[in-house]
């Protein structure tokens, strides 16, 4: 009975406009933020929430959730300023994780010295999917934390890109 509720709910969702969609993905998104106490700040003319997460055990960062073009967005900043000495082999982790991803998207800016994560997922997929948001967000938190791990593994071990990609993929389960 409860299978076939949520088959009519999806049915009947599928009829709304974007505007209609974007706008209950948001509520779901404030509802969920709130309701799991989350350090957060919300921007209600902007569509955006910022959320302190922890991603490492000494180290706190933003993320980022908004909605924007159709699109259900997550975004972190996982490096603030880059080593220069070091720009060459970011340029080459962050290669070797955009090859193998399929959530996301990792970007280096040059001029302002950081590297920033961000999925991207049509508003559909959390619209109809239980759960939808909190999936998509912590889809992005768990590779956010295996993208800084890796970063600083780069950054404080000088381990080679090669053998850092190397050991995460080992980490997937076949």
């Amino acid at each position: 009975m409860k299978k076939m509720k949520n088959f009519r709910k999806k049915i009947f969702r599928l009829a709304f406009r974007s505007t209609k969609m974007e706008e209950i993905v948001w509520n779901d998104l404030k509802k969920l933020v709130s309701e799991s106490n989350w350090h957060s700040k919300i921007n209600e003319k902007e569509k955006c929430i910022e959320c302190l997460f922890e991603i490492s055990d000494k180290n706190k960062v933003v993320f980022l959730y908004y909605m924007q073009d159709g699109y259900f967005n997550c975004n972190v900043r996982i490096i603030e300023e880059n080593t220069l000495d070091l720009t060459e082999d970011f340029f080459h982790l962050t290669a070797h994780f955009n090859t193998i991803f399929n959530l996301g998207l990792l970007n280096i800016y040059v001029a302002r010295q950081t590297i920033e994560y961000q999925s991207k997922t049509p508003l559909i997929v959390p619209f109809l999917i239980d759960d939808g948001v909190y999936l998509q967000i912590i889809n992005h938190f768990n590779a956010s934390k295996d993208i800084y791990s890796a970063f600083e593994r780069l950054i404080n071990e000088r381990e080679s890109p090669v053998v850092i990609i190397g050991d995460l993929l080992r980490k997937i389960p076949n």
